[in-house]
């Protein structure tokens, strides 16, 4: 199954893991942790895009920001 390539991010965690990051149509994300070796072996996640955007506004901060503002 291919996918834009705007709406997959790829990080390499390492020599033989990633982590995909890949939002749907449905503005649900879904974060794949793949391993590669002699098995391969993914972990897969998903979550509503509301969720995707608390998880983002916590990674960068944004709610820390609002509240120093207070």
């Amino acid at each position: 199954m291919g996918r834009d390539k705007d709406k997959v991010i790829q990080i390499e965690l390492g020599n033989d893991e990633s982590l995909d990051v890949i939002k749907l149509e449905d503005m649900s994300v879904l974060f794949v942790i793949s391993e590669r070796g002699p098995v391969q072996r993914r972990t897969v996640a998903m979550v509503s895009g509301q969720d995707a955007i608390r998880i983002a506004k916590f990674i960068v901060g944004i709610g820390e920001i609002k509240d120093e503002q207070e």
